[in-house]
């Protein structure tokens, strides 16, 4: 791996916590997608949440993958790998989830909440670097 992983932080409801991390990993993956000049046209939902596809638009979606020589590993743990000609280009690591609680709340659904920690990187993260 060429790169180094960035860290961002986040706060969210219990409920909400897992659709907000796995919505964040599908918008950075067509990011790094589109820095690559990936055209999905239409075939990217508009808030860019994957399971809103229509079969038309996921064969779509295959079809330039495909031709791009692009293969996305979903290891189905909320972590995702995106190679290009077998060359790992980018990579979304787990998400780590932190129970919080704030005691100043009555309602007891307000008063827990995560915190979750995404760690991600691409190569195209060094090139801005320079």
């Amino acid at each position: 791996m060429n790169f180094a992983l960035n860290k961002m932080s986040f706060l969210v409801s219990r409920d909400e916590a897992k659709n907000k991390a796995k919505l964040l990993m599908y918008q950075w993956a067509y990011s790094v997608l589109s820095q690559m000049g990936v055209d999905f046209g239409d075939s990217i939902p508009e808030d860019g949440d994957p399971d809103g596809l229509t079969k038309f638009q996921q064969a779509k979606m295959r079809k330039i993958l495909e031709t791009n020589k692009i293969f996305i590993l979903d290891n189905q743990d909320e972590s995702l790998e995106i190679y290009v000609e077998n060359e790992l280009i980018g990579k979304w690591d787990r998400p780590h989830y932190t129970l919080k609680f704030d005691h100043s709340k009555i309602n007891p659904k307000e008063k827990s909440y995560m915190e979750v920690d995404v760690f991600f990187g691409s190569v195209f993260d060094e090139e801005q670097e320079d």
